[in-house]
C-alpha cells in the first residue's frame, strides 16, 4: 500500500463466526469516503480462519462501492505464533498502516452506517495531530437494558475523562500517539483500559461527539462476575490500583443468582456519575 490509509481497523477473533461476521458487516456498511486498512488478527482454527476467509470475500464481492476502499490483511495469528489478547493486539500495532486506528474485535459493531465518518472527521480536520477522537457507546445486555456511556446529561468531558475512559470500540487514536506505547501484556485483564489511558493523557487534542457510535455487549471480563481464577489474576496485577482490587473482590462476593441482574446497578450508576459530571 503506497500510500497510508485514512485509517486501520484492527479486529481480533478466535473462533467466532457470528461475532466476526457481526463486525465485518458493520465496517462494510460505513459510508466512508476515505481508505480504510482493515487488519484482521485471526487466531481461529483453520476451519474457522477458512470461513471466515470465504464470508469477507463474499463481502467484497457483494459490496462494490466499499470494497476498492477497504484493503484487507487477514492474518493467521496460529502460522505466526502469537498469542493471547494483548499481544496481538501489539502486533496489530506494530503492522498499522493507517494514519489513525480504531480496535473493532470480533462482535463489536459501529452504531451505524455514519459512525466512522463522524468520528474522524475532527481528526481530518486536525490533520492527524497527536489527537483522539471518541464518541458514545451503547451498552447493550443480555436482560434486554442499554444505555449511553458516556450519557447524554454529562456537561463536562474532560472531568469524566480523569475518571474514566472510553470503550475502543468508539476510540480512534492517531498513528503519532498509538505507535507511543504498547499493551501491557501483564495486566491479562485491564491492559486496554491502561493504554487508552495514556492515550487520554498524551494527547494534545481530545474529541468528544456526544452521539452514539458504536455499541459494546455486556459479555466480556469486565462485565461478568469474575471467577476465582479471574480474581486471583486481577487481584496480583501490579498495574490496577488497591481500590479497583476492592471492587473486583465485592463484585466476587455477589452470589451468581443476583449477578444476572448487575446491569441495573450499572445503568443506574452511569446515570448518577453523568449528573454529577
Amino acid at each position: 500500500m503506497s500510500l497510508n490509509p485514512d485509517i486501520s481497523i484492527i479486529t481480533l477473533t478466535k473462533n467466532d463466526e457470528l461475532g466476526f461476521q457481526i463486525s465485518a458487516k458493520s465496517i462494510y456498511d460505513q459510508k466512508f469516503k476515505g481508505v480504510i486498512e482493515w487488519l484482521i488478527i485471526d487466531g481461529s482454527k483453520k476451519t474457522i480462519f477458512k470461513k471466515n476467509f470465504i464470508y469477507i470475500t463474499d463481502l467484497y464481492e457483494k459490496n462494490n462501492s466499499n470494497s476498492e476502499k477497504i484493503k484487507i490483511s487477514h492474518i493467521d495469528m496460529t502460522e505466526i505464533g502469537v498469542n493471547g489478547i494483548y499481544s496481538c493486539m501489539n502486533y496489530g500495532l506494530g503492522i498499522f498502516l493507517g494514519k489513525s486506528v480504531i480496535f473493532m474485535n470480533g462482535g463489536d459493531s459501529f452504531y451505524n452506517s455514519t459512525s466512522l465518518k463522524r468520528l474522524i472527521q475532527p481528526l481530518i480536520n486536525k490533520n492527524f495531530n497527536k489527537s483522539v477522537s471518541f464518541g458514545q457507546s451503547q451498552i447493550v445486555s443480555k436482560i434486554g437494558i442499554d444505555w449511553l456511556f458516556p450519557g447524554d446529561n454529562l456537561s463536562n468531558i474532560k472531568r469524566w475523562l480523569k475518571f474514566f475512559e472510553p470503550n475502543h470500540q468508539t476510540f480512534i487514536v492517531t498513528r503519532d500517539l498509538a505507535l507511543n506505547s504498547n499493551f501491557i501484556v501483564e495486566s491479562k485483564i485491564s491492559a486496554d483500559k491502561f493504554w487508552k489511558r495514556k492515550m487520554i493523557d498524551i494527547a494534545e487534542n481530545i474529541f468528544f461527539i456526544a452521539s452514539p457510535v458504536g455499541k459494546f455487549y455486556l459479555e466480556g471480563y469486565s462485565s461478568k462476575r469474575p471467577n476465582f481464577k479471574i480474581l486471583k489474576s486481577q487481584l496480583d496485577d501490579k498495574y490496577i490500583s488497591n481500590l479497583r482490587k476492592i471492587i473486583i473482590f465485592l463484585k466476587f462476593l455477589i452470589p451468581p443468582i443476583l449477578y444476572k441482574y448487575f446491569p441495573y446497578l450499572m445503568k443506574i450508576k452511569s446515570k448518577i456519575i453523568d449528573n454529577i459530571f
